[in-house]
């Protein structure tokens, strides 16, 4: 995998001695080039010794007439120009022409959903039912993190007797790197509560490998299987409590696609786990839903949740289901 990652981003400057410099290239400046290769820090070489570059990255170009574009270096043709991929389109230009040249600015993206869902009812039976959901997407170059959490309060009181019926935490955190497009490399972690059916404590730790079928602005489709370790406590119907940990494999399937218009998001996440521990119990995670935008900020969610587990906690049903109905947030540069 690390080959895959140096190989993906590094740049090649041909010497006109027929020598090979490979590493970053990160700019020419008053005709040096400055390269910084894996095996040492950065220096500049003369831009009158080299033939050509390659590198498939995007960068500021100026011409020494002072025309400006933005390609990427594709190395020489047959009379030895410069190749330059403009708006994929090759131009040829001699390097000595090529008066600067700067690294791209990083590519930074972001965007956050906030869910509320609530049901309040008063009289022969006092119930409440609130579930807040919140997830937040941030994209730097190859590196991207995703947060996501869900709280769900659930209390009905009947005769001045208030039952907990629900009494939920779940935050989960998904690192991943783009070891060569489309594939990545990452790491995920999540810790999660509900005493109500009996689990006190979850969390695991897993390193995955994946693969990105679409990952742009409008539509996600990515595919992740790791192993890694996790541990739970759990309190059966009797109130024993008992702790166990060890192996778990996970699998996770994501999807979003923003139809534009209209203004409507559809999305689905499913994480699966499986434990190779004490119950030997498979958990399956699931939330589908769609969002209608009203405004720039503003947007109505309808959303299906399903939490099953193979083997759950004494007393406590397989399933989990939830249909909820509400208002969310967005946020998003």
């Amino acid at each position: 995998m690390l080959l895959l990652v140096q190989t993906s981003s590094a740049g090649v400057i041909h010497m006109t001695n027929g020598d090979r410099i490979t590493g970053t290239i990160k700019k020419i400046w008053d005709g040096d080039v400055f390269i910084e290769p894996a095996y040492a820090d950065e220096f500049s070489v003369d831009q009158v010794d080299i033939a050509y570059m390659e590198d498939d990255r995007q960068f500021d170009l100026e011409l020494d007439d002072g025309t400006t574009l933005v390609g990427s270096l594709a190395g020489s043709d047959t009379d030895g120009n410069q190749i330059v991929v403009v708006g994929g389109e090759e131009q040829t230009i001699p390097l000595a022409q090529l008066a600067e040249l700067e690294e791209p600015e990083e590519a930074f993206d972001w965007d956050a959903h906030i869910d509320l869902n609530s049901t309040f009812n008063s009289g022969n039976t006092n119930n409440s039912n609130v579930t807040l959901s919140a997830d937040l997407s941030l994209k730097r170059n190859r590196h991207r993190h995703l947060v996501d959490l869900l709280w769900q309060d659930e209390k009905q009181k009947i005769e001045d007797v208030t039952t907990q019926v629900k009494d939920r935490d779940r935050y989960r955190y998904n690192y991943s790197y783009e070891v060569n497009d489309p594939w990545f490399i990452g790491t995920s972690a999540s810790y999660e509560r509900d005493p109500v059916k009996g689990l006190d404590y979850r969390y695991n730790v897993v390193p995955a490998g994946g693969y990105d079928f679409w990952d742009d602005a409008g539509r996600t489709l990515s595919m992740s299987l790791g192993a890694g370790y996790q541990e739970e406590e759990i309190t059966d119907e009797f109130g024993f409590s008992t702790s166990d940990g060890g192996a778990v494999a996970a699998f996770v399937f994501r999807f979003a696609y923003d139809f534009g218009d209209p203004d409507v998001d559809i999305y689905l996440n499913n994480t699966t786990t499986a434990a190779f521990y004490g119950r030997d119990n498979a958990v399956t995670q699931f939330n589908a839903g769609t969002r209608y935008e009203i405004t720039d900020l503003l947007y109505l969610n309808l959303e299906f949740l399903l939490d099953y587990e193979s083997e759950p906690v004494e007393g406590a049903k397989n399933e989990d289901i939830a249909v909820l109905f509400g208002f969310g947030l967005e946020f998003e540069k």
